[in-house]
């Protein structure tokens, strides 16, 4: 049938013909000749083991430089490419979960007319038909694509009053407009956050969505990051109105409502020297609060930076850089370039304008190409319902979605793993999309479709791509291109920074004073604007700081919540503007009182198997006036409740909570060790708190209890205060090796060990996401979630310290498999299943495993997996499926090192020991030791913070024998005396000695 996969025998064949085209190796190109079959392999091809190529995926239109994993042709794992300004060698979730969104079954197959099974030649054919006559329209999203924005400016010009819009719901508009209003000039900012010593947020996520959110972070780690011989790091003031995971990183942190964000902006702005209308006045308990965060501000010009967030009005962004030039950070900390969009354009106002010419009948012919306005437009333009006004309409998209159900045509999208292309990154850097496989599919890239308009239906991706660059760089085309692939960018193709001035009056007058509830609408931390929504990974990741996974709710804080009389779960309805949805309740811990937070991109009606009908849908409350929330918002409670789930509570540790997480100040981490930390940055005296019996007093936390833990005034635990010689964990360790039952078993060789720093760690989960891509993890669905059975093998516990209305801060720690040298684990298991090697991994064997989970009832860590049914075969088998697409699609994206696990076997991290064989393999060849770094664990590679460092203990020299010597790495819980090869440098968070806080120790 038309809805049929590609077969294993076409698919090998594609696999051939793929490898036969001159593009798809990085360092030793493959001549182009004619496709023929897979019958002698290239020289390159070595069965079993991996090519890595340089490629760009684009992201909200902006390029990520990536390495892509190749076996035998098939892609199957997404790195960071070290050489690329907007990774460095690291990813984001999205990144990740590329693999499971190329293989996905439900990818549209075919073209199709009117739902109905066609071809590419009948749509061109229709295409070359279809009335112009002025009125054909163009609709894409962000577009940085210097080749495509090339073809479509061509089609422009040889079709007169044509028109070209472009509308995602996420877009930088308001960031441009800010810069308008300051500068009179369309730009864009460029952060050093490794630069700046004091930085100042007003609602900032630079961590979360904005375009170089991997970079930025990384950046803001590098000043972060404390060690023994670098004492000092940055300082973090944000101002935000739902948390997110940029803010979880401040070391002081303000609640205010979105509104109340530009009157923070205004009253900084103005103390600061910056002449705007004073914004409305704030309460007198936040004064001690802004008058230490200005006099920082001013204590450091030049090293500091303000930063709005890109859901901010666009005068709170025009005061931000204001600020900055009035600090003196222009050229500093912060510089501006033009748009990498090239043409850029005000989306909401686009969208707008194309739903006003399709309901005044002036549309003839329109094409939609790669986003979804049917699900994501603005609510009152009624986008739906106008696509049937035009003659003609086609749809270039990945799925069979709401607006490929609407238009006429619908031709699939190739994959960026499938098409060539190209992208520029956040600073302008331009690289080359470099597909790794022909279409699994029949589909086409954006600029075959754009060509066909154009008529020229018959050019390949790979013919645009080339002829376009070769009329960029004639002379000496061969070399460039060469070069290009190689390295996945064009090096030198930054955008030059441009001068600006701050105009005088810019600000205007502030927006009206609201006393009442705010609406507050956000991308989802994991599915994004709804486009991974068929991505069971994504479902299925926690979203950092509730840990909700497959739903979003209304975010409210407990104070709201006591107020409305609500609980988790009891469904509400929101009213905003006039149109309404209903939506279930969470509270979370320090959201503004006052204000409510959904997440948008749920609610999906045509999706595919995985994502169709979770969630909520919030589209319906944007608005082009108001795309982001605003005041004036109605809630009323309902008798309905709806289930919603949260892994916080699942694999609970038992122990006091300073066995666990540790956390101390910048001050007291110095004056401990009779150190000074730098003037500049010093957090005051060590903190004295009073402990708190963790078995006698509880606080409740999002519907469970939790236990309110001792704190200690070192930040480290009452075993481990009296060493501080920086390697007192260890030597505790080996001292109470004495009193342990088990024999003693010396490492030699290698001894495998992990530290991850806990200082720099944000809780952004890509981590978990590459774990699940690297080693074949299933997803389960929502019902075996809400009874703790996900099979993850990392969780990123979240813990608050402070009230729950108003927490001092939020820490985030990774917990895997700590490879206990004394692992409780083995002692119990009756088949040896779980055993250890010689070089100190806790192993599995998964064909000798009869499913006692005896082993996971006696890890103290819980960090043990059991699959209690057949997952793999349901998600990525041919269970539940009418066709052959699973086991010819999703199956293929595998990863051939890892054993794929099936019902009844336990499983867990394996300090990813693929990868350490692989090493072992290329060491053994060149007569060498495996050399530090050489082993690189896939949580390790895709961290943007690199929080997790991973090597060989017994190498003196290298970083992870360095970092265990810290004299802020400890043990998790201690006492158990397992001698676990995972441990943890402790939070270091730098207060501001004028504002008294809570200890950083935290509770869940």
């Amino acid at each position: 049938g038309w809805n049929d996969a590609v077969s294993r025998r076409s698919f090998l064949k594609l696999m051939g013909a793929s490898l036969a085209f001159a593009g798809l190796t990085a360092c030793y190109p493959i001549q182009r000749k004619k496709i023929v079959a897979y019958v002698k392999a290239p020289e390159e091809i070595v069965a079993g083991k991996p090519l890595f190529f340089a490629t760009t995926m684009p992201f909200a239109g902006y390029a990520m430089g990536l390495l892509a994993e190749s076996h035998m042709g098939r892609p199957t794992k997404l790195e960071g490419n070290p050489k690329h300004p907007a990774s460095f060698g690291a990813t984001d979730i999205y990144a990740q979960a590329e693999p499971l969104v190329m293989y996905d079954p439900d990818r549209a197959i075919d073209v199709t007319n009117a739902t109905k099974k066609s071809t590419w030649k009948d749509f061109t054919t229709a295409l070359a038909g279809a009335p112009r006559n002025g009125g054909l329209r163009i609709l894409t999203g962000t577009l940085t694509s210097p080749s495509l924005i090339a073809q479509i400016q061509a089609v422009l010009k040889a079709n007169p009053g044509a028109k070209w819009h472009q509308y995602e719901p996420f877009n930088l508009s308001s960031v441009r407009a800010g810069s308008r209003m300051a500068f009179g000039s369309d730009v864009q900012p460029i952060y050093a956050f490794e630069k700046a010593d004091i930085v100042f947020g007003l609602d900032a996520d630079f961590m979360d969505t904005a375009p170089g959110g991997v970079r930025y972070s990384k950046d803001f780690a590098t000043a972060r990051r404390v060690r023994h011989d670098k004492q000092q790091m940055n300082r973090f003031y944000a101002a935000e109105s739902s948390p997110n995971t940029t803010g979880s990183m401040a070391d002081h942190r303000l609640r205010m409502k979105p509104s109340e964000i530009e009157s923070l902006a205004r009253l900084v702005a103005n103390r600061l020297g910056v002449t705007a209308a004073a914004g409305n006045a704030l309460g007198n308990d936040l004064a001690k609060w802004v008058d230490a965060a200005i006099t920082d501000l001013q204590a450091h010009r030049g090293r500091s930076l303000v930063v709005a967030g890109v859901a901010a009005a666009p005068v709170v962004h025009a005061l931000a850089y204001a600020m900055n030039a009035a600090l003196g950070n222009i050229g500093q900390t912060v510089s501006f370039i033009a748009s990498p969009e090239a043409v850029p354009v005000d989306h909401l106002a686009s969208i707008q304008e194309l739903a006003t010419d399709l309901k005044a009948g002036a549309v003839d012919s329109l094409l939609i190409i790669g986003t979804n306005p049917a699900f994501t437009a603005p609510a009152e333009l009624g986008f739906a319902e106008l696509i049937s006004k035009a003659k003609f309409s086609a749809y270039l998209g990945l799925y069979h979605d709401e607006t490929a159900n609407l238009t006429q045509w619908h031709v699939p999208e190739s994959h960026f793993l499938e098409a060539w292309g190209d992208a520029r990154a956040f600073d302008g850097t331009t690289s080359i999309i470099q597909p790794l496989i022909e279409p699994l599919y029949r589909s086409k890239s954006a600029g075959e479709m754009i060509a066909a308009v154009a008529g020229q239906a018959d050019k390949t991706s790979y013919d645009l791509i080339q002829a376009y660059w070769k009329g960029q760089r004639a002379a000496g085309f061969d070399s460039f291109w060469e070069t290009t692939l190689h390295d996945g960018l064009i090096v030198g193709s930054a955008s030059p920074t441009v001068g600006v001035s701050v105009k005088s009056g810019f600000a205007g007058e502030p927006q009206a004073k609201s006393d009442g509830l705010e609406l507050i609408l956000r991308l989802d931390p994991t599915i994004f604007d709804g486009r991974y929504a068929n991505n069971g990974w994504l479902q299925e990741l926690p979203k950092p700081l509730t840990s909700l996974t497959w739903d979003n709710a209304a975010l409210i804080a407990p104070a709201t919540a006591e107020e409305y009389k609500v609980r988790n779960g009891d469904v509400i309805e929101l009213t905003f503007e006039g149109r309404s949805m209903k939506v279930p309740v969470w509270i979370m811990a320090g959201h503004c009182a006052g204000g409510v937070t959904v997440y948008l991109g749920y609610g999906r009606t045509r999706t595919g198997r995985v994502g169709t009908g979770t969630g909520f849908n919030a589209y319906p409350l944007r608005s082009v006036k108001s795309p982001w929330g605003g005041t004036g918002l109605a809630i009323k409670k309902t008798e309905a409740t709806y289930p919603l789930v949260s892994t916080q509570d699942h694999f609970t540790l038992e122990g006091s909570r300073e066995d666990v997480f540790q956390a101390k100040t910048l001050a007291s981490l110095a004056a401990a060790h009779g150190g000074h930390a730098h003037a500049e940055h010093t957090a005051g005296q060590p903190l004295h708190n009073k402990a708190v019996n963790p078995h006698t007093q509880e606080r409740e936390y999002n519907g469970y209890l939790e236990p309110v833990a001792p704190v200690y005034q070192s930040g480290l635990g009452p075993a481990q205060q009296h060493l501080g010689d920086g390697s007192h964990a260890r030597e505790e360790q080996e001292e109470l090796s004495d009193l342990s039952l088990y024999p003693q078993w010396k490492y030699e060789g290698n001894a495998w060990g992990m530290v991850i720093d806990l200082s720099v760690c944000n809780g952004c989960s890509a981590c978990v996401v590459a774990c699940n891509s690297e080693n074949n993890i299933t997803i389960v669905g929502k019902e075996e979630v809400a009874v703790g059975r996900e099979m993850h093998w990392i969780k990123v516990d979240r813990y608050y310290s402070g009230d729950e209305n108003d927490p001092s801060s939020l820490n985030h720690q990774p917990r895997m498999c700590v490879h206990c040298e004394k692992a409780p684990c083995e002692t119990v298991c009756p088949v040896e299943a779980t055993v250890h090697d010689a070089e100190g991994l806790n192993i599995m064997a998964y064909n000798r495993c009869v499913g006692t989970r005896y082993c996971a009832n006696n890890c103290p860590y819980k960090v043990r997996r059991f699959n209690f049914y057949d997952h793999t075969a349901q998600w990525f088998g041919q269970e539940g499926w009418s066709t052959k697409v699973v086991a010819n699609a999703s199956q293929l994206g595998l990863n051939p090192d890892v054993s794929v696990r099936s019902r009844g076997v336990m499983e867990k991290c394996s300090y990813c020991v693929q990868r350490i064989n692989a090493a072992r393999i290329e060491a053994k060849k060149e007569m060498r030791p495996i050399k530090d770094g050489e082993v690189v664990t896939a949580c390790q590679a895709a961290c943007p913070t690199e929080a997790i460092i991973f090597g060989n203990l017994n190498d003196a020299s290298s970083r992870v024998s360095r970092l265990k010597k810290e004299k802020t790495n400890f043990f998790m819980l201690p006492e158990l005396n397992t001698a676990a090869r995972t441990t943890y440098l402790a939070r270091i968070v730098n207060p501001n000695p004028a504002l008294n806080v809570e200890s950083p120790n935290a509770h869940g």
